[in-house]
């Protein structure tokens, strides 16, 4: 009987010391995960809790900002390399894709006026302010393409043609005559005259190299910190499967039984000697 006490106690000690384990590694993580950063800023707490059902859902709401913020930083940037590659050829900024495409098409039909109005303006008229008050009295038609009257009818054949524009673009006749204003709306103003001035246009192009490198610096940040919580997540979610809820109190819990047995069995073992 001593030794099979002795065995049980064997038994017992074994089972402890994986258990011991299981919970010294969950501990080590629970900590690990409480001091990431992206976590501690998620739950805007100096550590995070990694047991608090609260935490993963205010991750994921983080993860999918920062992927909005990479590609709304993206856009800022593709818009700047645009601006330049506009001025170097137009002499002015605002360069469209969705207006290019009707450029290129109508030009295909036969329409030899159509251009982007805002280069037509930025040469018809050189005074910035006296554009941009023509601009803002119909962005939608002095930001859009021009084409000479006489062409109108001829341009008019590219209705109804599958045009994969993102965003619908005004065709209209190179008249440089202010829209009629409306007291049910108004207009704001962009920041700079860059699309429809070359003098504005020169200033910005010796402004752009800062402005890319302000916007890569912010995308990459938002990039990084997207990848933190996606990284973050993953972590939770293996912490999640195998170590909260009720598992390692679980093991706890066991730890003790076993103790308590393990004492049991020596106990016998040495009563039985």
């Amino acid at each position: 009987r001593a030794q099979e006490a002795a065995l049980d106690a064997a038994k017992a000690a074994n089972s402890i010391a994986q258990h011991e384990t299981f919970v010294a590694e969950g501990e080590a993580e629970r900590e690990k995960l409480s001091q990431l950063p992206i976590l501690r800023l998620v739950a805007e707490a100096d550590t995070a809790d990694p047991d608090s059902p609260a935490l993963l859902p205010a991750l994921e709401r983080r993860t999918l900002a920062e992927e909005r913020a990479v590609a709304q930083h993206a856009v800022k940037l593709s818009t700047l390399q645009a601006s330049h590659s506009a001025i170097m050829e137009t002499g002015v900024a605002g360069g469209s894709r969705d207006v290019n495409e009707v450029v290129s098409s109508l030009r295909a039909l036969g329409v030899k006026s159509a251009k982007p109005f805002n280069t037509y303006l930025a040469r018809a008229i050189p005074d910035a302010a006296a554009a941009r008050a023509l601009v803002l009295s119909n962005p939608a038609r002095f930001l859009g393409v021009s084409v000479a009257s006489s062409e109108l009818t001829r341009a008019r054949e590219l209705v109804g043609q599958a045009l994969q524009l993102d965003a619908p673009v005004v065709v209209s006749v190179a008249a440089l005559e202010a829209e009629v204003g409306s007291e049910d709306r108004f207009v704001l103003p962009a920041a700079d005259d860059a699309a429809f001035n070359e003098e504005a246009a020169q200033v910005l192009l010796q402004q752009l190299d800062a402005k890319l490198a302000i916007a890569e610096g912010q995308r990459d940040a938002h990039a990084l910190r997207h990848k933190e919580a996606v990284t973050a997540q993953e972590q939770l979610l293996a912490y999640a499967k195998r170590f909260s809820g009720v598992a390692l109190a679980r093991a706890r819990a066991e730890i003790e039984r076993l103790r308590a047995e393990s004492t049991a069995a020596l106990a016998r073992a040495q009563m039985s000697e």
